[in-house]
């Protein structure tokens, strides 16, 4: 194991310090010609060149930033340089171990790289910032969209179930009104049955009253057509008495019989006189009691034969 201190420039012309570590092994087989040709102590030294030269040639080649970004590829494009040189048919040995231990940069690009690592740091982070930014956008976006979706569809269906609603309230209001136009109708209908049959009613019970009332007329006509009947046929008989009388005043007797006669007439008259009298000299009351003693000599039988109705009793 050896290590090795090597200065050299990168690819831009700036001063590094590089320092390895490595372990090789000889080989047996070429011992005696490592050391005819080096001697028993310097082939440490030519290995020492050796490694320094291939540093120095592969600092070249990258930048010095390089070195703090790329490390480790760095030190594996190092190590597969080193084994490419120590090969045990050009210098009887071989690497077996590599490792990079330390990068010294002169003090200014050390700050100045420093300060890049905090430039490119802060970037990375901006752009990790950035990136979770765009997906919390992207991410609220969607839900938006999905959201405005969702409520389109809220919408729409609100609207369609306004729709159905209204067509079902306007179906149930012409139901309604149809129903209320039928009830309406019917109403008017039974109204009109009730006051036909109250008017067939009326006019049955008008026909009624007419015929009661015609009847009665009728019944209080042939009573007094009765009554006439019954004056004129005591009138008839008051006439054949006077004519008897008047035949028996033909005979001797007559004479006796006019005088009886005239004298039960005068005392009839001043009866009457005194009768009128009493009545008050009310015509009706007086006629009222000539007809009572008009019918005083007719029996009972003959009065209900004319008189059904009425009895004798029914004149007072």
């Amino acid at each position: 194991m050896r290590q090795i201190f090597c200065s050299s420039a990168t690819d831009t012309a700036v001063a590094i310090f590089i320092s390895v570590n490595f372990d090789y092994q000889l080989d047996r087989y070429s011992l005696l010609e490592l050391y005819k040709k080096f001697g028993l102590e310097g082939y440490q030294d030519i290995f020492g060149r050796i490694v320094e030269n291939v540093l120095k040639i592969e600092a070249t080649k990258h930048t010095a930033s390089a070195f703090f970004t790329n490390r480790t590829t760095i030190g594996l494009r190092l190590e597969d340089r080193l084994r490419a040189e120590f090969i045990p048919q050009r210098i009887y040995a071989k690497v077996v171990a590599f490792q990079m231990l330390e990068i010294k940069l002169p003090r200014e690009f050390e700050i100045a790289v420093s300060e890049n690592k905090l430039l490119l740091k802060e970037v990375e982070t901006k752009e990790i910032e950035r990136s979770r930014k765009i997906v919390e956008w992207t991410t609220t976006l969607l839900q938006k969209e999905q959201r405005v979706a969702v409520d389109l569809k809220l919408a729409e269906a609100t609207a369609a179930k306004t729709v159905v609603q209204a067509k079902a309230d306007g179906k149930a209001l012409v139901t309604q009104s149809e129903n209320d136009a039928k009830a309406r109708i019917l109403d008017a209908e039974a109204a009109s049955q009730t006051m036909m049959l109250d008017a067939r009613s009326n006019a049955e019970t008008r026909v009624l009253q007419a015929s009661a009332t015609a009847a009665k007329i009728m019944k209080e006509a042939q009573t007094e057509a009765e009554l006439l009947v019954l004056q004129a046929e005591t009138y008839a008989k008051k006439k054949v008495l006077q004519a008897e009388a008047q035949a028996i005043s033909l005979t001797s007797e007559s004479t006796a019989y006019v005088a009886a006669f005239e004298k039960a007439q005068d005392q009839q008259s001043q009866s009457f006189v005194e009768v009128w009298k009493a009545l008050g000299m009310n015509e009706d009351k007086f006629l009222e009691y000539q007809t009572v003693k008009a019918l005083g000599g007719i029996s009972w039988k003959d009065w209900t034969i004319m008189n059904k109705d009425k009895t004798p009793f029914d004149l007072l």
